[in-house]
């Protein structure tokens, strides 16, 4: 998998109402990415595909099923489920960690996808910002800065929930180098992962020291 396939350009840094708008599009654009993963663990889950065999009937009634789960928090356990029914051999932690990192990013979403445009001058820059419903322009408006980070972070779950959905569906993510995959599955997900963690070498965001 190229990192053009999965991953939205960013570094929208301007300071006008129409480089925080492109910003907020190519943030929600990322999530969509995401949760383009989880539709077809859903698909498998429910017996619409597997490997090479795709079922498009059962794929466009289990799309539409898994589009009106609107509430997240009913969706994160669906899809729990599905991890917890499906990849047995892989570490409890790893399932559960991802959950938690997908909630982190759909809070964030939320509050762009909600946010009105405001300018600002609260860092002492004029510039524009995201504000979120029933509050003012303070440290935690999304400024483009913010955006930008919030793509980065979805890249990263994105990379994770590919390879799920690759395991789950019984394909190769050709993408990692060979055993990479077993390690990526072995532990707690943490961002910004450690400079080791194998999606690294296709991701380029922040890591911490190993």
């Amino acid at each position: 998998m190229a990192e053009s396939e999965h991953s939205i350009a960013s570094k929208f840094i301007g300071s006008s109402r129409s480089d925080i708008n492109r910003a907020s599009g190519a943030a929600l654009h990322q999530y969509a990415h995401l949760e383009t993963q989880l539709d077809v663990i859903f698909e498998f889950a429910v017996g619409a595909r597997e490997a090479g065999i795709v079922n498009h009937n059962r794929v466009l009634v289990a799309s539409y099923a898994f589009s009106k789960i609107f509430n997240p928090d009913v969706k994160m356990q669906v899809i729990r489920k599905c991890l917890d029914t499906y990849l047995t051999d892989i570490s409890p932690e790893f399932s559960k960690s991802l959950i938690k990192e997908y909630k982190a990013l759909t809070k964030i979403r939320n509050l762009i996808a909600h946010g009105t445009v405001y300018p600002s001058n609260y860092d002492g820059v004029e510039r524009h910002c995201l504000v979120t419903p029933r509050r003012g322009i303070d440290k935690d408006s999304l400024f483009p800065e913010s955006l930008d980070k919030f793509i980065t972070r979805a890249q990263f779950s994105c990379y994770l929930f590919t390879i799920v959905r690759d395991k789950i569906i019984g394909q190769e993510s050709t993408w990692l180098n060979s055993g990479d995959r077993d390690v990526v599955f072995d532990g707690k997900v943490v961002y910004p992962p450690p400079s080791t963690h194998p999606i690294t070498s296709v991701w380029n965001g922040p890591s911490t020291p190993a």
